[in-house]
């Protein structure tokens, strides 16, 4: 058989075992088949495959032909002292051709029921990373020749390849694995907050809004003026506390999809008018709310609670930043149609 066509052969049977090797999913197959690939290449006694477990940080022994249960328990024990940790540190090829003339200077352990003659131990790379080594003994001096050695080194660093996108794909797996574990884990504690909020929400609107019904009550009583400053200070207390317990129960709706709208006929001129009321306690001699309202409103259609949260913080950030003067409160119609009218405070 001339040169070219063992080239070609050559070319061709690096392709058929690319094709066997290349699309393998998992370390378990990839290690069965290269186990088969081997048989089919070279008959020895002895053939070992290692891999290194990023789990545990180890160069661990997954194949063995020719092991006692000791030599293989000696191999794992001992595997960085041994030909396969010295191939996997150094990342180099180690070849003895026949041991009675050299056999090397690397630890040895466990005994073979054959006289080894020839050694080869070759490390399993991907680009400039070892992932593991493949190591043959045979009884046989000369036993691996240069073409041997060749195709071994490309099965060696095609399996080094797969085996590194195997451990990828395995640590994407793991990722996406702790994402969606820790988006359930945020998705429950964000449900026990809303649920918390909204029971708390719940909890506090009920005897607030008995203290505010109580308040209304004694202001209909007969009061001297300082009984009569205290509980309107006791009524726009609770209305502004009970706003901020409404904030905070409609932040629970907004973030459990649960926040509607209503949609109710109310007055405008009331609802200012309740506003301001709660305010007058804050005027001064120095500070005046005033109410600028466009008197041709007509009765509108929303949620009058919503609007009045509203307002109320726009004052209550208003009162933050002005301790002298006037703060107005301004409404004005700026467009009208037949079912819709579009208001604007200046």
């Amino acid at each position: 058989m001339n040169q070219n066509n063992q080239e070609s052969e050559l070319i061709h049977y690096l392709g058929y075992i690319s094709s066997r090797i290349s699309t393998l999913d998992t370390t378990e197959q990839l290690v069965k088949e290269l186990s088969k690939i081997i048989e089919e290449l070279v008959s020895v006694q002895y053939t070992a495959i290692y891999l290194w477990n990023p789990n545990i940080n180890k160069l661990e022994l997954l194949q063995a032909k020719g092991f006692s249960e000791v030599d293989r328990k000696n191999a794992e024990d001992s595997v960085m002292t041994r030909h396969p940790g010295w191939v996997f540190k150094n990342k180099q090829l180690f070849h003895v051709p026949d041991t009675f003339l050299d056999d090397g200077q690397i630890s040895k352990t466990g005994k073979r029921s054959f006289i080894v003659r020839s050694r080869l131990f070759v490390p399993i790379l991907s680009g400039d990373k070892c992932m593991g080594t493949i190591g043959f003994a045979s009884g046989t001096p000369n036993m691996f020749n240069d073409r041997h050695i060749n195709v071994i080194k490309f099965i060696a660093n095609l399996s080094g390849t797969v085996y590194s996108n195997i451990l990828l794909k395995a640590s994407e797996k793991e990722y996406q694995k702790q994402l969606e574990k820790a988006l359930e884990e945020s998705e429950k504690a964000k449900l026990h907050q809303q649920t918390f909020f909204a029971k708390m929400s719940h909890e506090l609107r009920t005897p607030m809004n008995a203290i505010i019904g109580m308040s209304e009550l004694i202001k209909d009583s007969n009061l001297n003026s300082t009984q009569s400053k205290y509980i309107n200070a006791i009524s726009v207390s609770s209305q502004t506390l009970l706003s901020i317990i409404n904030d905070i129960l409609d932040i629970s709706k907004i973030q459990s999809d649960k926040f509607t709208l209503e949609f109710i006929p109310f007055n405008l001129y009331n609802l200012i008018d309740n506003v301001l009321h709660s305010f007058h306690f804050k005027e001064t001699d120095s500070l005046k709310f005033i109410q600028q309202v466009s008197p041709n409103i007509p009765n509108l259609i929303g949620d009058p609670l919503r609007l009045q949260q509203v307002l109320v913080n726009l004052l209550n950030n208003a009162t933050k930043f002005t301790k002298e003067g006037n703060i107005t409160l301004s409404i004005k119609p700026t467009r009208s149609e037949e079912h819709t009218s579009e208001l604007q405070s200046p």
